[in-house]
């Protein structure tokens, strides 16, 4: 293997972990203020080690083998222990997402888009004034 190829694979892992940890501490563990078993107050640093340590986590090609198969939400309950909400009894939340989640799919797949992020702050540079 080429030494230039496995680097950009580390720079790559690496850059995942970065990322995973930003988005945790910033969105979903924004509201997280104690710990669940004594009550303890939560601090940032707690939130960027528990966020590394979830990264590190997925990051573990032993464990996953690849990168674009699904997780199941009991896994990640029971192995990285995340809160996640089952929005599987909730009818009208799980339909508009699925058709949300559709939506997006049926547009990049007609306009050969590979990928879609959508954020908050979002506009589009590209449309004509």
């Amino acid at each position: 293997m080429d030494l230039a190829d496995l680097h950009r694979y580390e720079q790559a892992r690496e850059h995942s972990v970065e990322l995973l940890e930003k988005w945790l501490t910033t969105y979903k563990f924004k509201k997280w203020s104690k710990t669940q078993t004594n009550g303890k107050q939560v601090t940032d640093k707690m939130k960027r080690e528990r966020a590394n340590r979830i990264a590190m986590k997925l990051n573990d090609t032993k464990r996953w083998h690849a990168h674009s198969r699904g997780i199941p939400m009991k896994l990640l309950v029971d192995e990285l222990e995340l809160k996640i909400e089952d929005i599987s009894n909730s009818g009208t939340l799980q339909k508009s997402l699925h058709e949300a989640h559709n939506f997006i799919l049926d547009y990049m797949q007609s306009n050969n888009i590979s990928a879609c992020l959508k954020t908050a702050n979002y506009t589009d540079q590209t449309r004509e004034k």
